[in-house]
């Protein structure tokens, strides 16, 4: 697991998490990543995700749907390049 806090301009901050699953039970055994964000309002401490589970909207999606939705709601608060760059230092963590 790798954690990064991003500031932005406004006094928010920007939590990102990377985590790496090993899968080593099946015949073919590989790995995948996940990201989770979350935000912090400037001057608060409490840390938000992007979205909310128990929100209508989201309930009322499909598997497939809430996958993109969860993706796109990241975007939201973190751009393409710093999600790149917390998985890259993730794998150079774990870089022997």
């Amino acid at each position: 697991m790798h954690e990064e806090i991003f500031k932005r301009e406004d006094g928010s901050r920007v939590k990102v998490i990377a985590k790496i699953m090993i899968d080593s039970w099946r015949a073919k055994a590989g790995f995948q990543y996940s990201t989770e964000v979350f935000t912090c309002e400037k001057g608060k401490r409490t840390w938000k995700p992007t979205y909310d589970q128990n929100c209508y909207r989201y309930r009322k999606l499909s598997m497939e749907e809430r996958v993109e939705f969860q993706d796109d709601s990241k975007l939201d608060a973190v751009s393409e390049s710093e999600l790149s760059s917390v998985l890259t230092n993730l794998w150079k963590k774990l870089k022997p």
